[in-house]
């Protein structure tokens, strides 16, 4: 498994990487979208996110049926705790979304700014990565 998890964090991180391919004109080199699919998450409704985050769980946070917050480990393995505000009021927010098939997606797209700079929306309980390249 960990043999899995080293082959798939190189394959991301080949894809982090924008580079200019002399080859092709650079009119031709027009933004390209993949998609990598990593791994599977759970997810639960709690109070108050726990001081340990587990990996693969996505925490739903709040009280009586109103939630605030989303808390998950940054799926690219840099183990930065992802928190996405949920409040309509403030910016910037997101949404969550439970489906027919059990499955929990997050909208929009997580982009992160800093650490590690990972692009990935979570639908259906997946994440999918966004990698461009310019």
């Amino acid at each position: 498994m960990k043999l899995i998890y080293k082959i798939f964090s190189w394959i991301v991180a080949l894809f982090h990487k924008k580079e200019y391919n002399p080859i092709i004109p650079l009119k031709d080199q027009a933004p390209l979208v993949k998609d990598i699919i990593k791994f599977d998450f759970t997810y639960c409704f709690i109070d108050e996110l726990p001081i340990t985050i587990n990996e693969n769980v996505i925490y739903v946070v709040g009280e009586n049926e109103f939630y605030w917050m989303i808390g998950f480990n940054c799926p690219c393995g840099c183990r930065d705790i992802i928190q996405l505000n949920l409040l309509q009021d403030s910016s910037p927010n997101w949404s969550y979304k439970l489906n027919k098939n059990g499955s929990l997606s997050i909208s929009p797209s997580v982009w992160r700014t800093k650490g590690c700079k990972s692009h990935f929306f979570i639908k259906n309980s997946r994440t999918k990565w966004r990698v461009d390249y310019q």
